[in-house]
């Protein structure tokens, strides 16, 4: 792991790696992208984070649609648990259009400040890619590659007016999917994956922040058969717990079980809150 403050070079060493997390593994929403979440803590102990979309329209068309994300962390020095919960919803003319969620619990322990170990386990559905019911259990490693602090008390790190981190992640995941097929038949897939991961955090300045992380996940017993999974985001923060969020999202599948195309994106506007 390399560390860096506040040398001119050095800053500049880590904007050209943020630029190749971006566009290397852009080529590359998780099934859970915990990093997102884990970006925007600002503190030590309790934190809670709840970003909502709501959207009505009534007259010639009728248009509804529910965005809800919340996250509650524990975190200190040493461990991290997150339970993560997502719910998607939308509906136009009557015609439902997304229905999806999942909830994931996530724990962390920092074996030093390079490295740490990581468990997880989630439980989702998405009725739009015929997503009956999806169960998940994995273990993995965490690396810091690189850490810019503005501020060399590394105990203010959540303080500093800028700073700049790339994480890297390896793992194994087992999962189990089931699958609504016509005729009402119900397709079960057990596979072991491969999860992968980059992420960065930049904080541009005390109220401006930029995020990616993206996934790799390969099946073990056919390495054609994998997932890339990423998001962008850009933070503003408006008030002291409240921030204007702009979320670009993308998801590939190279072999989908039922639903037509290989690529879904979306790009999400939102306010988050947290304390």
């Amino acid at each position: 792991m390399c560390k860096f403050y506040s040398k001119p070079q050095d800053f500049r060493l880590a904007i050209a790696l943020l630029f190749l997390s971006l566009f290397g593994f852009n080529s590359t929403k998780a099934q859970i992208n915990t990093e997102m979440y884990r970006n925007r803590i600002h503190k030590y102990g309790i934190n809670f984070q709840n970003k909502t979309e709501l959207s009505f329209k009534s007259g010639n068309s009728d248009y509804i649609c529910v965005y809800e994300d919340v996250c509650v962390g524990l975190q200190n020095k040493i461990n991290q648990l997150y339970l993560i919960g997502h719910y998607k919803f939308k509906e136009s003319d009557k015609v439902k259009s997304t229905n999806e969620g999942y909830i994931h619990l996530r724990w962390v322990r920092n074996l030093n400040s390079i490295f740490a170990l990581e468990s997880f386990t989630q439980k989702g559905f998405d009725q739009f890619i015929s997503l009956k019911d999806r169960n998940l259990i994995g273990v993995g490693a965490k690396i810091k590659i690189i850490e810019w602090l503005s501020d060399k008390q590394e105990e203010k790190i959540f303080d500093c007016d800028h700073r700049f981190q790339l994480f890297g992640g390896v793992g194994v995941m087992f999962e189990n999917e089931n699958y609504n097929l016509p005729n009402n038949k119900v397709q079960i897939i057990n596979l072991a994956r491969s999860t992968n991961y980059i992420n960065f955090l930049w904080k541009i300045t005390k109220h401006l922040d930029l995020s990616c992380a993206s996934y790799y996940q390969p099946a073990f017993k056919d390495f054609k058969n994998f997932r890339m999974i990423g998001n962008l985001s850009l933070e503003i923060q408006v008030a002291k717990h409240l921030a204007m969020t702009t979320t670009y999202w993308y998801r590939y599948d190279s072999k989908p079980t039922v639903a037509p195309h290989k690529l879904d994106q979306e790009l999400i506007y939102g306010l988050n809150f947290s304390i």
